[in-house]
């Protein structure tokens, strides 16, 4: 995979859906300047793959400015199982007692923006 862009040069757009963790994450490596990775394949079980995090993220998504996503891939109605689920979750309170939501402050509590470091 890592020889797959001096074969067909940098690639834009890159929809993966075999579901095989190290040719997904090999593939990042394929994805040009301002790219777009789609990521649908599901990760079968005991398949692991070994990623560079911190290099890839750095250097591969932030300097080159690409895009990685993905994608839940199922059926009508698994999306109207999954709205359900939520539904009745709210009713009874349970989402709201995860707390998911950060605190909001006030801009104007932090004393607006600073020049060149605090002194």
């Amino acid at each position: 995979m890592k020889e797959l862009d001096e074969t067909l040069g940098q690639i834009d757009f890159i929809f993966e859906a075999a579901g095989v963790p190290q040719l997904g994450f090999d593939l990042i490596y394929s994805l040009g300047i301002n790219g777009i990775y789609v990521m649908t394949g599901i990760l079968g079980e005991g398949k692991p793959a070994c990623i560079p995090g911190s290099e890839t993220m750095s250097q591969m998504v932030v300097l080159k400015n690409q895009v990685i996503v993905g994608s839940i891939n199922a059926s009508r109605q698994h999306f109207e199982m999954e709205i359900r689920d939520l539904e009745s979750a709210k009713t009874d309170g349970a989402i709201e007692s995860m707390n998911l939501l950060p605190p909001v402050y006030s801009f104007f509590k932090f004393g607006g923006p600073t020049l060149g470091g605090s002194k």
